[in-house]
C-alpha cells in the first residue's frame, strides 16, 4: 500500500482510538455500559470499512485489478453493517442510536486528519 495511506489509516485509526475511549466512558457514566459498546462496535466496524476501502482502491488504482470487485465488496460490506444493525437492535431498538453515532464518529478522525494535515507537512 502507499505510503501516505498507510499513514492516513494509523492516524486516524489513532484519532477513532481517542474518540472511543472518551466517548465510551461519558456513554457509561451518562447511560450505561450496553449503549457504551454498541458505540465502540459502530466506531471499529467504521474504521474496519476504511481500511478494507483503503485497501480496495489501492488494488484498483495500483495494480489496475478488476472494479468489479470493489463493487462487489462495497454492497457486502453494506450488507455486514446492516446487519449487525440489526442485531444490535433485536434486543433493544435504543441500541441501533449509540451503533450509528459510533460509526459515524469515524467522519470526526477524517476531519481531524484532514485539518491536522497542512500543519504536519510544514
Amino acid at each position: 500500500m502507499i505510503k501516505e495511506i498507510k499513514e492516513m489509516i494509523s492516524r486516524i485509526t489513532i484519532f477513532n482510538f481517542l474518540i472511543g475511549i472518551t466517548f465510551f466512558i461519558i456513554i457509561y457514566l451518562t447511560f450505561n455500559i450496553s449503549y457504551s459498546f454498541c458505540f465502540l462496535i459502530g466506531l471499529i466496524l467504521a474504521n474496519i470499512n476504511l481500511f478494507i476501502n483503503a485497501k480496495t482502491t489501492n488494488m484498483i488504482i495500483i495494480k489496475n485489478k478488476n472494479s468489479i470487485l470493489s463493487i462487489l465488496g462495497f454492497f457486502v460490506r453494506i450488507i455486514i453493517v446492516c446487519a449487525l444493525g440489526l442485531l444490535l437492535s433485536k434486543d433493544n431498538t435504543k441500541n441501533i442510536i449509540p451503533f450509528l453515532l459510533g460509526y459515524s464518529s469515524n467522519f470526526i478522525s477524517i476531519i481531524f486528519y484532514g485539518t491536522n494535515l497542512g500543519k504536519n507537512k510544514v
